[in-house]
C-alpha cells in the first residue's frame, strides 16, 4: 500500500529560463535551469532542471543529509482493472537488455543500499533508492536506469507471466495477482472500491490500481508492452536527486547514457493532465449497495464526499485538518450513532493523492437495512456540530499537532525518499501540498471556515456517495470462472526495443555488476558513534537522558516494571496501555504531538530472559514540555477512572484490526509462542489469547464493565505501588533542563519506598501461559496463506551470531525469493533472526502452502553448494549496511533508557557487527547443519483459508 504523503514540494517555475553545462565536457547545452529556490522542510535548497533534448524534467534537493536518495517517478493513469502499472512496477526491476544486468531481488541483497523499491499510486508510479555510499549510489542509479528504460520484461514474456498472472495446473498464480487477492480478504478493499466506484462512477478512480484479482487474467501482453510504451518517456517523468551528492556526475550521467539516446516523443498527449475525477453534479447522493465473499463478517458503510480540488495546495490542507477533527476519538462528533447502537465504531478518511480529494465517515459494524437512518444521523450530527462550533480547545489541540508534525517530520528515516514521492505528487498534480501550505491552512482554520466547510463541502456537495457492504456467502457448488492456459514463455530470440541502443554502448563492458567491497576495505568503515546518554535522579525518580538533535522535539519515555502484576491482569495491562494512549484521554488543552501505551516482553541482548513492560511515550515541541509533564501526570494519576466510552472504542477497534490482520498475525505470535517463553508472553499480550480476551469482553460488554474497571483500576495501582519507573528523555541539552525543572510532579506519583530501586527483571514464574494448541488459523476472507516455520538457535546448538544474519540475507533473495515469490507466486517471503534465539520462515500472500513448506525443507541442501564468493562478498556488504542504518540518530531516541535496562548492550552489538565483517562462505556449510536442526524442531503454523 501506498504510504500517506502530507508534506509535497512545490515546483515553482521561474519566468527566466537559463542554460546549464553539467561538466565541460559537453559542447552544447544539457540541461536548462527552470527554478531556485529554499526548501526549508529539507533544511536545503532546491533546483529545478529540464533535460533540453528529451523534456524529462530533473529536480535537485540539495541538503547536508548522506543517505543519498534517487526517485524517478512516471505520470501512469489507472483506465481500467487490469493492474497493468502495477504489474510493469514489479516486471521493469528484472533485469535490463541494455548492460548485463542484475535483477532487483540480487540489487537488495547484494549492495549496501539503504532503500530500494518501488510503489504504484492510482496517477503515477515511482521508483526509489538511497545509499549512504556515493559511489554505489551512482551505480545504483545505472542499474534503475538501465532497467527502466531499457527492461528485459518487454522481450520476455515470461517475466510479464511471473509477475503478473500466469494459469497452470493449480489454478491463477502470480505474484501481483496473489497480492491482490491478499488485498481482498478485507472488507475494508471491498468497501473502498465500493466507496469510489459510486463517487466516481465515470472517471477513472472507479478502477483500482492494483488490480481485481477477476480482471488480472484479461490482461494480455501486448497490452502490458503496449502501456509500458506509453507511459515510461523520459518527457513523462520526473527525476529527483536528495541529498549531499556530486550533481555534475549525475547529472551527466543520466544524460550521457540514457536522457540524450531516447529523443522526445511529441505525439505522446495521453500523460498530460489527469482526467480521473469526472463526476456528476446532481444534487442526490450516489447510494451503491455492494457485498464480499464471508460467511460470517461485520457491514460496513462509507459516505464519501469529493471534498476539495487537489491543486488548491491551501483547501487540501484545510480539509485533511478537518478530516482529523471529524474523527471519532477526538471530537465525539458522531457520538448519537453509537449510543444508540447504529454503529460499533465511527472514524474518518482522507485521501489527497488524487484530484480530487476524498473525505469519508466510515461505520463499522452496523445494521444495513437502517443506511437511510444512519447517513441522515450523519447528516445531523454534522450540521450540530457546525451549527454549534468545535471546543476551541480541541481545535487548538488539532493545529498544534500539525505544528509538531512540521517538526517532528524531519526526525524521520528516509527523508530522501518521501521526499521523491513528494515530489512526484506535485509534478502530477500541478502544485504541492507542502510544510507552506499546511501552515498557511493552520492559520486561516477557524471555526468559519470550519462551518462553511462542513455545509458546503460535506452536507450540501453533490459530489457525495454513500457505500453499504455487507457479507454474503458465494453459493454453493459455484464453479470458478475459467481463462486458456497461458505457459510461462521465456523469449530469448532478439527484438526490436522500443528506443535504440548506440552503437558505442553494445559492446561497453557491464556497468551494473555491482562490486562487493573485500573484507579488509569493509574492516576499514568504522562503526557509527551511538549518542551520548547520562543517569540522573529527581527526588528519588531515576532519569536517564539520550542528548541528540531532534529538530526542536522531545520525547519522554515511561518504562513501568510489570513483574509484579498476576497472570489474570496482563490482558487488562495491555488495555491500559492502550487506552492511556488514546487520544481521547487527553486533557482539551494538552499540547503533544503524539502519544503511544503498549505492554511488551523486552528481551535482554544475547539472553532468554525477559521483563514485562508496560511503555508509555510522549512528543511534543521543546515549548510543550511543561504540558508533557502534565499530562503524563493526568494519565498516571491514580484516582482517575477509566472512561467507559474509551474502553469500549478500543475493544472494538483492537478486534477490527485483528481480524483484519488474523492469517498472518495469529500464526506468528503462534509459532514464537512455542520457541519461547517471552514469545508466550507475546501470545498472551497480541496473539490469540489476548484476540479471545478481548473478543469475550466486547460480547457481554455492559455486564462485565464494573469488573473491567476495577481491574484498570488494580493494574495502574499495582504498577505505580509495587514497581519503580525510569523516565527518559531524549531532546537537547537545554530542552533536558526544562524537563528536570518540571518532573518533581512525575516523582510524587510513586511511594517514596520503590525510589531509587531499578525495574525488576525477569518474569515471575508463577506464570502459566499454555502454548498455542492450533498450528491453522482460518480466515473468513483470506484467499492466500502465511505460511510459518521456526525454531531456536539455542535448541540447534547455536546462538544469534553475525555470520548466521549473512546466512539469512542470502537465503532471502537467493534462494526463498526466487523460489517462493517468482515461482510459487507468493508477495513476500523473509528469514528473521531474533536476538533471543527464535528463527522465522515467513511468507505472505501466499498461494502453496504445501510447495513453500517443500522449499523450507530445501534450505540445507541449498546451503552446502559451493558458494559463489564474490557473491557472498555483496551479501556480507548488505548485511553490514543494514546492521550499522541503526544506529543513524532517528532509530536510537531512546538508546540511554534500552542500555541502562539491557534491551541493548554495545558490546553484544559490536561482537555481532565484528562477525559479520569476518564471515565467509565457509560458514554456509556450518550453518546449513544448523538450520537442518532448526527445521527437525518442526514448529509450523498457516494462517489463511479454513483447513
Amino acid at each position: 500500500m501506498p504510504p500517506t504523503i502530507k508534506h509535497c514540494l512545490f515546483l515553482l517555475i521561474c519566468f527566466s529560463f537559463f542554460r546549464f553545462h553539467p561538466t565541460e565536457t559537453f559542447s552544447a547545452p544539457v540541461y536548462e535551469v527552470v527554478s531556485q529556490l529554499g526548501a526549508p522542510q529539507y533544511d536545503g535548497r532546491e533546483t529545478h532542471y529540464r533535460h533540453i533534448s528529451s523534456g524529462a524534467s530533473v529536480l535537485y534537493i540539495e541538503n547536508a543529509d548522506t543517505e543519498r536518495a534517487f526517485t524517478i517517478g512516471f505520470k501512469t493513469r489507472t483506465r481500467d482493472d487490469t493492474g497493468v502499472n502495477h504489474i510493469i512496477e514489479h516486471s521493469l526491476l528484472s533485469g535490463s537488455t541494455h548492460y548485463e544486468s542484475k535483477p532487483f531481488t540480487w540489487l537488495l541483497n547484494h549492495s549496501g543500499a539503504t532503500f530500494l523499491n518501488a510503489m504504484t499510486f492510482h496517477d503515477f508510479t515511482v521508483y526509489t533508492l538511497a545509499s549512504r555510499d556515493e559511489t554505489e549510489y551512482r551505480k545504483l542509479i545505472t542499474a534503475y536506469m538501465n532497467d527502466i528504460f531499457y527492461p528485459a520484461a518487454i522481450l520476455d514474456e515470461g517475466i510479464f507471466r511471473r509477475e503478473g498472472w500466469r494459469l497452470g495446473e493449480d489454478g491463477y498464480n502470480g505474484t501481483v495477482y496473489n497480492e491482490m487477492k491478499g488485498v481482498y480478504s478485507t472488507d475494508d478493499a471491498f468497501l473502498r472500491r465500493a466507496a469510489y466506484g459510486a463517487l466516481f462512477p465515470d472517471g477513472e478512480y472507479c478502477f483500482d490500481s492494483g488490480g481485481l484479482p477477476e480482471v488480472i487474467p484479461s490482461l494480455t501482453y501486448e497490452k502490458f508492452k503496449m502501456a509500458y510504451d506509453l507511459n515510461y518517456r523520459p518527457e513523462n517523468a520526473l527525476i529527483v536527486l536528495y541529498g549531499k551528492q556530486d550533481i555534475n556526475s549525475v547529472l551527466a550521467l543520466l544524460d550521457k547514457d540514457y536522457l540524450s539516446q531516447i529523443p522526445r516523443r511529441m505525439d505522446n498527449k495521453d500523460h498530460l493532465p489527469i482526467s480521473g475525477c469526472k463526476v456528476e453534479s446532481s444534487p442526490p447522493a450516489r447510494w451503491v449497495y455492494a457485498s464480499y465473499p464471508a460467511k460470517d463478517g461485520i457491514s460496513s458503510m462509507a459516505i464519501s464526499y469529493a471534498a476539495c480540488d487537489r491543486s488548491d495546495p491551501a483547501s487540501a490542507a484545510r480539509m485533511e485538518i478537518l478530516a482529523d477533527l471529524l474523527d471519532d476519538r477526538n471530537a465525539a462528533v458522531f457520538g448519537d450513532i453509537i449510543k444508540r447502537g447504529l454503529a460499533a465504531r465511527v472514524h474518518t478518511e482522507y485521501n489527497s493523492m488524487m484530484e480530487q480529494c476524498v473525505l469519508s465517515i466510515v461505520l463499522k459494524g452496523i445494521d444495513t437495512s437502517k443506511a437511510k437512518e444512519i447517513k441522515a444521523m450523519a447528516d445531523t450530527c454534522l450540521q450540530r456540530a457546525a451549527d454549534a462550533g468545535f471546543d476551541e480547545k480541541r481545535v487548538a489541540a488539532v493545529l498544534h499537532q500539525y505544528t509538531y508534525n512540521l517538526a517532528a517530520v524531519k526526525n524521520e528515516a528516509h527523508r530522501g525518499i518521501d521526499a521523491g514521492i513528494e515530489a512526484m505528487s506535485a509534478f502530477v498534480y500541478g502544485q504541492a501540498v507542502d510544510e507552506s501550505a499546511y501552515r498557511k491552512a493552520i492559520k486561516t482554520f477557524d471555526q468559519a471556515f470550519i462551518k462553511e466547510a462542513v455545509e458546503n463541502c460535506l452536507l450540501n456537495n453533490p459530489r457525495t456517495s454513500a457505500a453499504v457492504l455487507s457479507p454474503e456467502q458465494p453459493p454453493a457448488g459455484q464453479a470458478a470462472s475459467t481463462r486458456p492456459a497461458q505457459k510461462v514463455i521465456a523469449y530469448t530470440e532478439p527484438r526490436e526495443m522500443p528506443f535504440p541502443i548506440p552503437d558505442d554502448q553494445k559492446d561497453t563492458a557491464p556497468l551494473l555488476k555491482l562490486k562487493a567491497r573485500q573484507a579488509d576495505q569493509i574492516r576499514a568503515v568504522a562503526p557509527p558513534t551511538p549518542p551520548a546518554y547520562r543517569t540522573d535522579s529527581r527526588s528519588g525518580v531515576k532519569l536517564i537522558h539520550t542528548n541528540l538533535n531532534t529538530h526542536g522535539v522531545s520525547s519522554i519515555h515511561l518504562y513501568m516494571g510489570a513483574s509484579a502484576l498476576p497472570q489474570s491482569l496482563i490482558g487488562y495491562a495491555q488495555i491500559l496501555a492502550h487506552i492511556l494512549a488514546d487520544e481521547g484521554v487527553l486533557p482539551l488543552d494538552a499540547s503533544i504531538g503524539e502519544i503511544q501505551g503498549y505492554m511488551s516482553a523486552d528481551k535482554t541482548m544475547g539472553y532468554s530472559e525477559f521483563t514485562p513492560r508496560l511503555h508509555l511515550t510522549l512528543r511534543g515541541l521543546d515549548s510543550d514540555i511543561p504540558s508533557m509533564v502534565k499530562t503524563y501526570a493526568a494519565l498516571l494519576d491514580p484516582g482517575a477512572s477509566p472512561d467507559k466510552r474509551i474502553v469500549r472504542g478500543y475493544l472494538t477497534r483492537v478486534k477490527l484490526a485483528m481480524d483484519s490482520g488474523f492469517e498472518n498475525q495469529m500464526p506468528l505470535f503462534g509459532c514464537l509462542a512455542r520457541l519461547s517463553d517471552a514469545g508466550l508472553y507475546e501470545y498472551e499480550i497480541n496473539g490469540l489469547m489476548y484476540y479471545q480476551f478481548v473478543t469475550g469482553l466486547l460480547s457481554d460488554f455492559d455486564h462485565v464493565w464494573p469488573d473491567i474497571s476495577n481491574n484498570l483500576a488494580a493494574v495502574k495501582k499495582t504498577l505505580l505501588d509495587d514497581n519503580d519507573a525510569v523516565f527518559s528523555f531524549t531532546g537537547s541539552e537545554d530542552a533536558y533542563k526544562m524537563f528536570r525543572k518540571h518532573s518533581g510532579v512525575l516523582a510524587a506519583l510513586f511511594p517514596e519506598s520503590n525510589k531509587e530501586a531499578s525495574c525488576p527483571a525477569g518474569a515471575p514464574a508463577a506464570y502459566n501461559i499454555p502454548a498455542p494448541a492450533v498450528s491453522v488459523f482460518p480466515a473468513a476472507l483470506s484467499q492466500t496463506y502465511a505460511v510459518i516455520q521456526g525454531g531456536d538457535l539455542k535448541k540447534a546448538g547455536s546462538s544469534y551470531n553475525g555470520a548466521f544474519l549473512v546466512t539469512a540475507s542470502l537465503l532471502n533473495y537467493d534462494y526463498l525469493w526466487p523460489l517462493v515469490r517468482d515461482e510459487g507466486g507468493a508477495y513476500g517471503v523473509n528469514v528473521s533472526v531474533l536476538h533471543d534465539g527464535p528463527v522465522l520462515l515467513r511468507s505472505y500472500r501466499d498461494p502453496h502452502k504445501e510447495k513453500t513448506f517443500g522449499v523450507y525443507k530445501g534450505i540445507p541442501a541449498f546451503l552446502r553448494q559451493p558458494p559463489d564468493e564474490e557473491g557472498f562478498a555483496g551479501v556480507r556488504a548488505h548485511v553490514l549496511a543494514e546492521w550499522d542504518e541503526q544506529f543513524q540518530p532517528h532509530r536510537l531516541w531512546d538508546y540511554g533508557a534500552e542500555t541502562e535496562l539491557g534491551i541493548i548492550n554495545m558490546d553484544v552489538l559490536n561482537r555481532v557487527r565484528f562477525e559479520i565483517i569476518y564471515s565467509q562462505p565457509g560458514d554456509l556449510k556450518y550453518d546449513a547443519e544448523i538450520w537442518d536442526k532448526i527445521l527437525k524442531q518442526g514448529v509450523t503454523a498457516v494462517g489463511g483459508k479454513a483447513e
